[in-house]
Formats: C-alpha cells, sequence, structure tokens
C-alpha cells in the first residue's frame, strides 16, 4: 500500500512535465520496479529552449534535457531511476529496462526511424511477456527482439500464444497502445518554468498573471471560454499545491479570472521555493467573440459571455462576475439561490439550489 501511494505521489509530481501522465499499467511485475509512463509530445520544445540556453546550442536536444532534468530531480528525491523515450510506450518501457546506457547518463533517447534497431539487441522479456514466453523463445534459439522481426504473426501466434505478436507489434507501433492518463487531459495548458525558484507572493501573482494572459490567448484562438482552471505550483522539495475554481460562465478574460485566484493564492505554500508553475483550463465551453461584444455594449463584465445555447442576457454579467466571486471563497457548491416550488405552504414555497 505505501509503495503505490508513494508512486502515485510521484505520478502526481511528473505533472510538472506533461498532464499526460499514468502509472504503468503493463501488468509486469518482472521488469524491474514501478515505472512511470509520460506523454511528451508537444512539450519537448520547452526543455529545446532550456538546453540551448545552458550550452550554448550545443547538444541541445530538447529529448535529453528532459529525461536528464527528470532523473536528476529523482535521485534529488531519494529515488533512483532509469528513463527512456522512444515513438511507443513499449519502446520505452523496454529501453528503460534492459537498455545498457553509460552510468553517467542513465537515459536512452531513440531518434525517429531508429525504433527498429534500437529494440533489436534486447532480450524478448523486453517486450513485457510473462516469463514462461520469454524463456520459450529463448530456449528456441530466440534470444533478440531482432529475431522476431522475420517472423509474421501466423507464424508467431500459433508457437508462443497471441502476446507474444501482440507486444511485438505494440513495441513497433503497428498496433496503438493508449496511455490512460492519471487525471484527465486539460483542454488548454500553459507553462511555466522558472530560471530561479520563487518564494515571494509578489512573483507568484505575477507568474499567475503571465500564465493566464498565455492561457487566454490560446482560449481565445480556439474560440473557447474556461468554465474550470486548476493552477498548479511544483516546489522543489518534489511538494506541489493544486488551486481550482469554477466559473458561473464561460470566460477568458484575464484581468477576471485574476481577481477570482487573488482570494486563494495565500494558500500556496513556496516552501523552499517554486520551479513550475502550470494553469489548466480543465472545462471549457464555446465563447465566441461576438458573445464578449454584446457583454460590453450592454455593460457586463467583459470576461463573461451568455452561454452557447441562449439564455440570460448579457447583461446579467455583473450577477455571473459576482457568483464567480463567491464561488472563488466558499466554493461554487456553497453558493445557492432560492428556487420556486409548488407547495400550499409558503414557508416551502421556496428552495435553496446550486447559483449555476
Amino acid at each position: 500500500m505505501g509503495d503505490a501511494q508513494a508512486l502515485a505521489r510521484l505520478v502526481e509530481w511528473c505533472g510538472r512535465y506533461t498532464p499526460w501522465v499514468a502509472a504503468d499499467g503493463s501488468g509486469c511485475d518482472w521488469g524491474g520496479a514501478a515505472g512511470i509512463l509520460l506523454d511528451v509530445t508537444g512539450c519537448i520544445h520547452f526543455f529545446a529552449e532550456a538546453g540551448a540556453e545552458e550550452s550554448g546550442g550545443a547538444d541541445a536536444s530538447g529529448e535529453a534535457v528532459l529525461l536528464a532534468d527528470l532523473v536528476a530531480r529523482l535521485a534529488r528525491l531519494g529515488f533512483g531511476a532509469r528513463a527512456a523515450l522512444a515513438e511507443t510506450p513499449g519502446a520505452a518501457w523496454a529501453l528503460a529496462r534492459f537498455a545498457d546506457p553509460s552510468p553517467a547518463r542513465p537515459w536512452t533517447v531513440v531518434p525517429a526511424g531508429a525504433l527498429r534497431a534500437a529494440l533489436a539487441p534486447l532480450p524478448p522479456a523486453a517486450l513485457r511477456l510473462p516469463p514462461a514466453a520469454a524463456e520459450l523463445l529463448e530456449r528456441l534459439g530466440l534470444r533478440r527482439i531482432g529475431d522476431l522481426f522475420e517472423l509474421p504473426p501466423a507464424v508467431l501466434a500459433p508457437r508462443f500464444g497471441p502476446e507474444v505478436a501482440r507486444r511485438l507489434a505494440q513495441a513497433l507501433g503497428a498496433e496503438a497502445e493508449p496511455i490512460s492518463p492519471r487525471r484527465p487531459a486539460p483542454a488548454q495548458l500553459a507553462r511555466r518554468v522558472f530560471a530561479e525558484p520563487i518564494v515571494a507572493s509578489g512573483d507568484i501573482a505575477l507568474a499567475l498573471e503571465q500564465l493566464l494572459g498565455g492561457l487566454c490567448r490560446k482560449l481565445e484562438a480556439a474560440g473557447l471560454g474556461a468554465r474550470r482552471l486548476e493552477l498548479t505550483s511544483y516546489r522543489v522539495d518534489g511538494g506541489w499545491r493544486r488551486l481550482g475554481l469554477g466559473t458561473s460562465r464561460p470566460s477568458r478574460d484575464p484581468a477576471h479570472l485574476k481577481r477570482l485566484f487573488a482570494a486563494q493564492l495565500e494558500r500556496i505554500d513556496p516552501g523552499f521555493g517554486i520551479e513550475v508553475m502550470t494553469l489548466a483550463a480543465t472545462a471549457t465551453q464555446g465563447l465566441s467573440a461576438l458573445q464578449l461584444a454584446l457583454a460590453d455594449a450592454e455593460g457586463g463584465d467583459a470576461g463573461v459571455g451568455d452561454t452557447e445555447g441562449g439564455g440570460e442576457a448579457a447583461g446579467d454579467g455583473d450577477l455571473a462576475a459576482l457568483i464567480d466571486r463567491l464561488g472563488s471563497r466558499l466554493g461554487l457548491g456553497n453558493v445557492r439561490r432560492l428556487s420556486p416550488r409548488e407547495s400550499y405552504l409558503p414557508e416551502r414555497a421556496v428552495a435553496p439550489v446550486p447559483a449555476l
């Protein structure tokens, strides 16, 4: 139970690199210690920029910088780790456990198009096979994954069972192997890495303002407004803190959203410093420029538009903004309104319902 809880905390901590993180769900307990899967698609450029700044452009591949940073930070937290980055989860799993990197660089990066060459020298057990199947393959002289490349599934399945052909196809990318993240991937995400850990409340507020600006630009480009936001801060000691808030209507006004977060920022304990902050729009709704223009024309909150299906007038923006502010302090579930209901008794003619 303790190991499972520690692994769950590490999975959450890895959200500093990508929102698409999952504990290894392959069901294998014979491939070494526990594992974590990260889908870093679209995240590499952050580390490529950092590597270029540190090395002056030499050996600044984002993949290598990401893995080096990940392994080094885990070591500082007291965890020994080996890492690999490849085009498929199966290949990354195999290389992280069975490749032979140097002790100084306990990670492996497989360039695009080099997957078969990287997997070929590894033993069949690297395909996440049951020990009995891997032992049978080696006993028959198939001691390398490369020995299986020329054997079609029609030959492998009758002799070794369907699992061998399936795992080989997954490792080579011929069969899809989706990763189910521990937390649903957000619709939009903004991320900020600090050159030096920040501690001061003013720096945290400034970072939030910059994150809101970047996130709202992404929402505008997608024609969306945020209905729920999550701000996560990752500390140098491996801890993190997540703040969440909801809005009564879709919004992408940075000033309005900043006011909602202002009441919660004091709950962030920076410890010895915050290294990374992310802001995610975990729930969104369509919000067109026309809706915002109508809200401005009728004196509503510029960050609050009418809901997609019509509904209330745009001039109700002040009420929506008030609900948002109360919800950020008290929780949206605690903000209620009175709704009429049928009853012969006056004291039962209304009932409290959620404000949303």
